[in-house]
């Protein structure tokens, strides 16, 4: 599913909760959710839920409040894919993101664990973090198959024409 917020003030609120569940599809429906009742749903959670492959969740621009939604600053760090990893102690930053085991599942059952929020590139486990979980880098895969190894290093070596 594909996740459009119309303003950053929106963005900023909700984009950590709705990125968890990002599954990119293609030509479904569109799924409006409104917090003032102007759209298909009033909640994220209840839009999200209700779609399926393929569809195009629309947030409204709005403060969305209640349970599941968190009202602070989630402490973005950046990391080797971007800008928006979880502030975390265990990562080597100096306080936890809100977001940080705030979720309403674990990572394994959502299918999450394979992926990070982290900026050390630690997998999610336990509670899901609310965020975006960017694939974990194995740092000097070359080949991209997640790990380093001989084959990674005689793509670096060919690279720098040393392949004799």
């Amino acid at each position: 599913m594909r996740v459009h917020i119309r303003n950053s003030r929106a963005a900023a609120l909700v984009l950590p909760v709705v990125l968890t569940i990002g599954v990119v599809g293609a030509y479904g429906d569109t799924i409006y959710v409104c917090w003032d009742g102007s759209g298909d749903y009033v909640t994220i959670q209840e839009g999200i839920g209700a779609a399926t492959d393929g569809d195009e969740v629309v947030v409204c621009d709005g403060v969305y409040t209640g349970e599941g939604n968190i009202d602070a600053d989630p402490l973005f760090v950046a990391g080797f894919l971007g800008d928006y990893y979880l502030s975390q102690t265990a990562a080597g930053q100096p306080a936890d993101s809100p977001c940080v085991n705030a979720g309403s599942d674990t990572a394994e059952n959502l299918g999450l664990d394979t992926r990070t929020t982290r900026s050390d590139q630690v997998g999610d486990a336990g509670i899901v973090d609310m965020g975006y979980h960017y694939p974990i880098v194995c740092v000097g895969d070359l080949d991209a198959d997640n790990d380093t190894d001989q084959a990674d290093l005689g793509i670096l070596l060919g690279d720098w024409g040393c392949t004799n």
